[in-house]
């Protein structure tokens, strides 16, 4: 593991004295100095101007208590001021910050003076409840800047929130000490490498902790139990400290109120510092000034694409939450590597025997089959076409529809129910090994649900007033709950909304298929092209503004499910985001698969026949598909919408932010945003010697939404769903899923660490409502295959014709496959301009007379293709139900690893009642021995 530098000593005074803040603790002190500002650090610069700037300047204390960073001050000793603030000789450490706006130049209703009223109350209940706060003023000849409540968590309060949110904290046990030669330490549950876990998305060079020792809940009253009891510092990490400062902050029914009126403007922690590295600097040889460039360097940077993610560092910097998406994430790569291979392999065989493929040799080498004219695409318009118009679909219908497909199609059905299962396993380790097995989701209650009961206690949120008192009735009515008369319209509403926007994607679809219909008979009117060029040009536009629907609705839809989630007011973060992916996910399933599940199931079966023709409103004729099938265009339509979604996702993570800086950097030039306020703080700390504070740095970053993980998991759930719902028509789909995702992986660690303020900690114990979605996809993908080979492949006709009329040969397939029409019999609304030919072929089994009656074929057919749908689910889910059962979820290993934490919980609190009660421990026959007939010691 690189060496990380420690601070460097002896800066001690001038470094805290620069930092020396008002600080309010206990109701604060009146005679306190100044807030700091940069109205205190440029009088400090005019003092040390004044005093002269030669060498030994820099060592001279200004005489108005503020000291400046020095230029000769490693980077390390920056670092560490940035995130400390000093306090009668002590440096603290900045848990959490609290911005807030700058006064308006002009507030004629006199709202600052009830902002500022607000922000006293609040860092007056922050003191009380064990905080420590820092006042950074906004810079008053920078209009528009920002302050900052800066927070640092007493050790008590830190203890006492540890233990009421049961967070899991090192074992003091001579048991629990890591043993020699093993890496991980003795409560790793895989330090003999008894999983296998070193593949793609870990590694035995994981950084991160060296040792993993046992845990158990905290316990205030039982503090000496843990490891470091006697070190605060390093007690607790700086993502749990966040995270209980988050709990302790965010709880207060006051602090909802300064948001919602404005006395702050959000709140985030701070990241550790820079994220590269000093120009010049070799961290191989120093070693990473913090966990950030460390990250950077290993996960982030463009050199590490083939490289294990090292998860343990990432889980101690952003905690579990992120940590457990980018292990499911690796873990999903991992097992989608071995199927792209073989998809790749699978659509190689197709190329390669598509040149021999007997059918496809008879539609363009045949001269009695090629010439055999095809019934129009359409009415009136449309003509009579060679059958030889169909080669080149033929040709690559086969590249995708050939007998390996169907073995591919089982594989990955299988795939699917065994990579969920063995990630349940591996989330049971990850469980274990980062102390969430006993997690339970008992959040504070949401800002915005505070804010919600507040105004239903009072009527208006502007009546509360901020009494102990009324803080008791907040919690008892939050602890109710929102009445169900208030909720059940709320809900109905959510419902009917989200019906209403399905209904409108159905609708889109419907539109999109009338285009098909239309624009075939506008082409052929005009002559554009061939018949097979013109179905091409309208599969390849209408697959392209039906993608074009999907953004759109998209975009609409993900602003109104916020709308709603908001309306429902859940309680916690966890409810908000279970209901907001709910509704999110069903509207994204429809509108993204629903093209496609009409291609694969329902164009081409519900035509009707030439002279009889079903229609859309008596207007527009249902659509046909080529005699080479409807696969084609199933596979054109997976290709614009699954793979132009995942370019078009690359291309928005990579240039969004990029186009948002140089949108930035125009508007600095212009003098219209907020960055540019930024750009003069720092332009004015620049003249002053010294660098941005790491608060006003991080502000500067995009923000973090509470939903951070949602639309990255939405990704790659939409893309499950494409890899297995529809791997039949399309092998290379896990390829393309592989390589997106191996680009996915750092994208995102690159907005984590580069672009984004340092989300809360949060703890998961696994990836939530998204495993119920998987699986169900997992079991839709049985049957959406097993339809797609039975009905929308040609395998299972072939068959029937090797079997019963071929000699078990395709030789003259195409010519039973088709039926033959007479043109006299052609409805007048459907006969074409250009009525030259006698007969006509189309692609069904009917006779060659009217009625036009099915012949016996079509129901051998269909017999055969309902019976290879049986056969298909039956034994894949028999298989699925198989490996279910002899999978387990909770590997034996973990079980043994966590009944042996239990006795080394056990063993160390045992011992730590005896070193509390003075008690005689020994056996009877050594109190016999002393003569003191078994009397306890006093």
């Amino acid at each position: 593991e690189p060496m990380r530098r420690a601070p460097a000593a002896g800066n001690k005074g001038s470094d805290d004295s620069e930092l020396r803040p008002m600080m309010t603790e206990g109701g604060g002190d009146p005679d306190s100095p100044a807030p700091i500002g940069f109205e205190a650090i440029e009088m400090a610069a005019r003092e040390e101007d004044a005093a002269g700037s030669g060498d030994g300047a820099g060592d001279q204390q200004p005489q108005s208590g503020v000291a400046l960073m020095k230029p000769q001050q490693t980077l390390t000793d920056s670092l560490y001021l940035q995130n400390h603030f000093g306090k009668d000789g002590e440096r603290l450490k900045i848990d959490y910050v609290l911005p807030f706006p700058a006064p308006p130049a002009k507030d004629p209703k006199n709202h600052e003076a009830e902002r500022q009223r607000l922000r006293d109350q609040l860092v007056e209940r922050l003191n009380l409840i064990g905080l420590v706060v820092e006042t950074l003023l906004p810079h008053e000849s920078v209009p528009q800047s920002t302050g900052y409540l800066l927070l640092h968590s007493k050790f008590d309060l830190l203890t006492r929130y540890a233990s009421v949110i049961k967070l899991e904290m090192p074992i003091a046990d001579i048991s629990n000490e890591p043993q020699e030669g093993d890496e991980e330490g003795g409560g790793s549950v895989c330090s003999d490498g008894c999983f296998g876990l070193k593949g793609f998305f870990r590694a035995r060079e994981n950084t991160g902790e060296k040792h993993d020792y046992f845990t158990a809940p905290f316990q205030e009253e039982r503090l000496d139990m843990f490891l470091y009891s006697n070190d605060p510092e390093k007690f607790f990490t700086s993502a749990q400290r966040s995270l209980i400062t988050y709990n302790a902050v965010v709880e207060m029914p006051l602090f909802s109120e300064c948001l919602s009126k404005g006395a702050i403007t959000g709140y985030f922690t701070l990241h550790d510092g820079p994220y590269k590295p000093p120009s010049g600097a070799d961290t191989r040889v120093q070693g990473f000034d913090n966990d950030r460039q460390e990250l950077y360097d290993v996960w982030v940077a463009p050199k590490n694409w083939y490289r294990f993610q090292p998860l343990l560092l990432v889980r101690r910097y952003f905690g579990e939450k992120i940590a457990m998406y980018f292990a499911w994430l690796g873990f999903y790569n991992m097992w989608l590597a071995p199927m792209a291979v073989l998809g790749l392999i699978v659509f190689i065989y197709g190329v390669c025997t598509s040149a021999t493929n007997v059918t496809a040799d008879q539609i363009c080498e045949d001269p009695e089959v090629m010439e055999m004219k095809l019934c129009p695409g359409c009415d009136k318009a449309c003509d009579y076409t060679p059958l030889k118009s169909s080669c080149t679909y033929s040709r690559i219908v086969h590249v995708f529809d050939n007998p390996a497909s169907i073995l591919f199609a089982i594989l990955m059905s299988l795939w699917a129910t065994c990579f969920l299962e063995f990630w349940k396993r591996e989330q049971a380790v990850l469980q274990y090994e980062w102390d969430v097995n006993n997690f339970q989701h008992d959040e504070v209650p949401r800002p915005a649900y505070t804010r919600q009961v507040q105004s239903r206690l009072r009527g208006k949120a502007d009546d509360i007033e901020n009494t102990m008192d009324t803080d008791s009735q907040l919690r008892v009515e939050m602890e109710k709950g929102i009445p169900i008369y208030v909720r059940a319209p709320r809900y109905c509403l959510s419902v009917s909304t989200v019906l209403f926007m399905i209904i409108l994607v159905l609708s889109v679809v419907i539109g999109v298929i009338i285009y098909r219909l239309s624009i075939i008979v506008v082409l052929h009117s005009l002559g554009i092209g061939t018949s097979s060029q013109a179905r091409l040009l309208t599969s390849l536009s209408a697959a392209t503004i039906n993608f074009l629907c999907i953004v759109v609705l998209n975009q609409v839809y993900r602003r109104l499910a916020v709308v709603l989630t908001d309306l429902e007011q859940p309680k916690t973060e966890a409810t908000y985001e279970d209901s907001f992916t709910f509704k999110v996910y069903c509207f994204q399933f429809v509108n993204y698969y629903s093209s496609v599940f009409y291609i694969a199931f329902f164009k081409g079966y519900f035509h009707g026949r030439p002279g009889e023709y079903a229609r859309i409103g008596d207007a527009f004729r249902m659509e046909e598909c080529d005699p080479a099938g409807c696969l084609v265009e199933l596979v054109i339509q997976m290709l614009i919408i699954f793979v132009a979604k995942q370019v078009i996702n690359c291309l928005m993570e990579v240039g969004v932010p990029l186009l948002r800086k140089l949108f930035n950097k125009y508007n600095l030039m212009r003098g219209t945003s907020a960055e540019e306020k930024q750009a003069e703080i720092a332009k004015a700390a620049e003249k002053l010697g010294r660098d941005l504070r790491q608060c006003e740095r991080d502000w500067s970053l995009l923000p973090v939404d509470h939903l951070q993980l949602f639309d990255e998991y939405l990704e790659m759930v939409i893309q499950f769903g494409f890899v297995t719902l529809f791997v039949a028509a399309m092998p290379l789909a896990p390829l393309f899923a592989l390589m997106n995702n191996v680009l996915e992986v750092r994208l995102d660690a690159w907005k984590m660490v580069a672009l984004l303020r340092r989300p809360i900690a949060r703890r998961a114990s696994s990836i939530g409502i998204w495993l119920q979605i998987l699986t169900a996809i997992s079991a839709l993908a049985v049957v959406t295959n097993a339809v797609i080979l039975g009905f929308t492949s040609e395998q299972i006709p072939k068959m029937v014709y090797q079997h019963t009329v071929g000699n078990y040969s395709n030789h003259n397939y195409i010519k039973w496959r088709l039926s033959r029409f007479n043109t006299s019999d052609f409805e007048e609304s459907s006969r074409p301009v250009n009525n030259t030919e006698p007969v006509c072929y189309y692609r069904d089994f009917r006779y060659d007379e009217a009625p036009y009656k099915y012949r016996s074929e079509f129901w051998h057919v269909l017999a055969a293709r309902m019976a290879f749908v049986l056969v298909f689910e039956h034994l894949v889910l028999f298989l699925k139900g198989l490996i279910d059962a002899l999978v387990p979820d909770y590997p034996s290993k973990v079980r043994d690893e966590i009944k042996r934490e239990r006795e080394v919980f056990k063993s160390a609190l045992f011992n730590q009642l005896k070193s509390h009660a003075n008690v005689d421990v020994r056996t009877k026959d050594e109190r016999d021995g002393d003569g003191e007939g078994g009397a306890a010691v006093a």
